[in-house]
């Protein structure tokens, strides 16, 4: 069976699709799957279920919505803990950290690490809700932040952010101040080095440099249990308008994917998918609450026969070729050969 080469490093859990944020480079404009979120009871049979078999070792709570607007999420991930040997990673957008009391009981659960998805807008095109107001957002996150070493918790914590790279600059043909605001950005980084009460570069030092833009992901440690990553722009970027338009959907045949290598997906609904960048949830293997049985999923032979096809370097659905095309043929090429190449 495929799976049993120990290739899996996580599974990437969407408890639901819904979301609070208005992020202009997520691709939820072009999503046209139902919204919902998962039940309790089946997300209890489905962690059993991924249990059953040792090949993975974290789960992602994640996906295409905001994980802490589910009422059960707490609850969850102390199951998880509680339950099974796997590690968990939450990905936020932050927005509950307003919320002391929340942010001390996920501490308490003993969630392994928590990445903030900061991705810091400007007044112009605001991704935050009407009702949070942009300094209190900050300050809960540097609080978060502070509790986390007042509770000596062992979560890891990392902060997540844009940077310009070469790729967004004349690939994608983005200017920087369409999605990135340094001066917000740098004043951030300045509050969070007076919070920590050490000197810290500011967001220009930390992403200036060759090598900063040719990365497409660079991490730095900052202490113990913190870390920032940069992210420069990816597919997602343009997926509306590959999606939408169909004169600005370049597909290619060719690429590399980390589906069905590293991760594969479920959604809120128990579909199971091959790869997390699947957000309109198109390449469908089976679904884990109708089945009941993951190792049965991963091993059929629709999996089987999808992940030789990744392995071999070529897209064999719709859904992948878009994602590794582009919405001209510039974007295509890199996306196609970019790929390739880092898989290498």
């Amino acid at each position: 069976m495929y799976f049993l080469n120990d290739r899996f490093t996580e599974v990437n859990v969407e408890i639901t699709n819904l979301c609070n944020f208005n992020c202009w480079f997520c691709p939820r404009e072009a999503m046209t799957r139902k919204k919902g979120v998962m039940e309790y009871g089946k997300f209890e049979e489905m962690v059993l279920s991924l249990n059953s078999g040792n090949f993975l070792k974290e789960i992602a709570l994640a996906g295409i919505g905001e994980p802490t607007l589910h009422p059960d999420l707490l609850r969850m991930i102390a199951f998880i803990k509680h339950t099974t040997p796997f590690k968990v990673v939450l990905t936020t957008n932050a927005s509950r950290f307003r919320d002391r009391a929340f942010v001390e009981e996920l501490f308490k659960t003993k969630v392994d690490k928590v990445t903030v998805s900061l991705r810091i807008s400007d007044e112009h095109r605001e991704n935050l809700p009407s009702n949070i107001a942009y300094d209190d957002y900050v300050e809960s996150i540097l609080d978060f932040v502070k509790t986390k070493y007042r509770m000596d918790c062992r979560t890891e914590i990392e902060l997540a952010f844009f940077k310009e790279s070469y790729f967004s600059k004349h690939v994608l043909g983005i200017p920087t101040a369409d999605f990135i605001n340094t001066k917000r950005l740098n004043g951030f980084f300045k509050k969070l080095a007076q919070n920590l009460d050490e000197e810290l570069p500011t967001y220009d030092e930390f992403t200036e440099g060759i090598a900063s833009h040719l990365s497409n992901v660079a991490r730095l440690s900052l202490r113990e249990g913190l870390s920032l990553r940069f992210d420069s722009l990816s597919s997602w970027t343009t997926a509306v308008q590959k999606y939408k338009l169909p004169e600005a959907r370049h597909r290619s045949r060719y690429g590399s994917c980390l589906g069905l290598l590293t991760h594969f997906a479920i959604y809120w609904n128990g579909d199971v998918s091959t790869c997390c960048a699947d957000f309109d949830a198109r390449n469908i293997l089976g679904n884990i609450f109708e089945e009941k049985d993951i190792i049965k999923i991963l091993s059929s032979r629709k999996a089987v026969a999808f992940a030789k096809s990744l392995r071999d370097k070529r897209m064999p659905t719709e859904t992948c070729q878009i994602c590794r095309g582009g919405k001209n043929f510039a974007e295509k090429c890199a996306n196609m050969l970019g790929t390739m190449f880092f898989m290498k």
